[in-house]
């Protein structure tokens, strides 16, 4: 994993919601063409409106119309403090209530808002050798929230009464607090056990997707219903940094082979009417490939060939990617 294949990525993760994807942290890059010219826009400065921003081009292009060979980053502060809780709500409509109080709450230092919905939570807390339930099964959704900031004591007593405040106004219906860096890995744990699906979800289809915020409840809701009604023993799980609107969905069909083809039409087709995207943060590659115009026009596609015949006309450069 290196600097260069990350900006051609547009690599993403758990801290967008704070810092952006890669592409808010790149200044300027370097870059060679396919004909062997090297653009050089090495610019530094966070304000520069001098043309059109070239490093646009190759920042999420997968390698298909340039090779990334120097970058300039944006660099960010080492937070002081870290402050992290995993909540418990009734519901999505009270997830996404308590996304609104913990912004306004907490402003510039949440970095994190990691939704589980109960069938990721069970399963992990369930059956990961060595995980317990931090809260008990049975709530309508569970979130892991984290603050980064500067002034450990300030920083916590303002966390801890965000969340006070989410109990009085009902956004809440209960949570635990990390009291050390133990527990903060503790919580985090849970969140990250989809690393450990191999072991307790396998075999499965997953999906990372993007769904306007306020309709991802909704989707999963339509989801689950639609694979349910081709698959009656289908078995899903949701998760995601919904303060970005992406969501990754797992589904699993039986323990033998699975209908691959099948599950991503069923999942992409849903996520094309709901009008959000094949790929949150993974690109498109060769798997995506065929799906790209379920959340591209062809105007759009239209536009991203004409830039790939004008930079790579020989199509040399990681043939057969995203086009």
């Amino acid at each position: 994993c290196r600097i260069g294949g990350n900006v051609g990525t547009n690599a993403g993760g758990n801290r967008v919601l704070r810092y952006g994807m890669t592409r808010d942290l790149v200044l300027g890059l370097e870059a060679v063409l396919a004909d062997g010219t090297v653009v050089t826009s090495l610019n530094k400065m966070l304000k520069n409106n001098a043309g059109y921003d070239v490093k646009q081009l190759f920042v999420g292009s997968e390698g298909t119309l340039g090779v990334v060979t120097r970058v300039v980053l944006r660099l960010h502060p080492q937070p002081g403090s870290v402050c992290t809780a995993l909540g418990a709500v009734e519901d999505y409509a009270h997830l996404v209530a308590l996304l609104r109080h913990v912004r306004e709450r907490l402003a510039g230092t949440l970095s994190a808002f990691e939704m589980m919905w109960p069938d990721f939570y069970d399963l992990v807390t369930q059956k990961v050798p060595g995980l317990s339930p931090p809260l008990p099964s049975g709530h309508g959704a569970y979130v892991l929230i984290e603050s980064l900031g500067s002034d450990p004591a300030a920083d916590q007593s303002r966390f801890e009464a965000m969340l006070e405040a989410a109990f009085a106004n009902g956004l809440l219906a209960n949570a635990v607090i990390a009291q050390s860096d133990k527990d903060t890995q503790t919580l985090w744990r849970v969140r990250d056990a989809s690393g450990e699906f191999p072991q307790v979800f396998w075999p499965h289809v997953g999906f990372d997707v993007s769904i306007p915020t306020g309709d991802i409840g909704r989707f999963i809701h339509a989801c689950t219903d639609a694979l349910s009604a081709r698959w009656p023993n289908a078995r899903t799980v949701f998760f995601g940094h919904i303060g970005d609107s992406n969501i990754h969905v797992g589904v699993k069909v039986g323990d033998g082979e699975q209908p691959h083809d099948e599950i991503e039409r069923r999942v992409y087709d849903l996520t094309r009417q709901w009008k959000g995207s094949i790929s949150a943060e993974h690109g498109i590659g060769l798997t995506k490939r065929p799906y790209l115009g379920y959340s591209r026009t062809p105007e759009e596609i239209a536009l991203m060939r004409l830039l790939k015949t004008a930079l790579d006309p020989k199509g040399i450069l990681n043939p057969g990617k995203v086009l």
